[in-house]
């Protein structure tokens, strides 16, 4: 069994952001899932007051930043400039999940030509199983070609 602990980065430098429009009943799992499986990073939930109400009950550990502007995008580039210090980051929406093998994505942080890492991403049925998987590029050089032609070869969700 490896231990993945020589890849961990040390805490800050991996940011995960959470949007969220409020009280989500998936936040609780999407939390959990980013404390099993992202070591030690900085988890930052971003949304309206119910969000950190919901938080306080919760007993997790992550951090709370009221949204100064509604919507998605807003909320993660919030985040990303008030946490200064990262140096990989990563989004999750409320209901996403980060999977076991996440930690195994950061071997490429040893590599100093390292910009993007990206990963396959699994879609959940209500209970929980996977029921299909959002393809992906697998080969790195293409990238640029299929972003110039307007097709996106990875999803947000498997991105750091």
């Amino acid at each position: 069994m490896l231990d993945w602990s020589d890849w961990m980065i040390p805490k800050g430098q991996l940011l995960v952001v959470i949007p969220t429009l409020g009280e989500s009943e998936y936040l609780p799992e999407t939390l959990a899932s980013v404390a099993r499986n992202a070591g030690d990073c900085r988890c930052v939930v971003v949304g309206p007051e119910s969000a950190r109400v919901q938080l306080k009950r919760l007993l997790i550990d992550a951090e709370y930043l009221p949204e100064v502007r509604q919507g998605l995008y807003p909320s993660i580039n919030q985040a990303a400039m008030a946490s200064a210090s990262w140096e990989w980051m990563t989004y999750l929406n409320d209901d996403d999940l980060l999977l076991p093998g996440f930690l195994r994505s950061l071997e490429a942080i040893e590599d100093d030509r390292t910009d993007i890492i990206y990963g396959r991403v699994g879609y959940l049925s209500e209970n929980g199983r996977e029921y299909v998987r959002m393809p992906i590029e697998p080969v790195p050089d293409r990238l640029k070609t299929l972003m110039a032609s307007g097709i996106s070869p990875m999803t947000q969700q498997g991105t750091l």
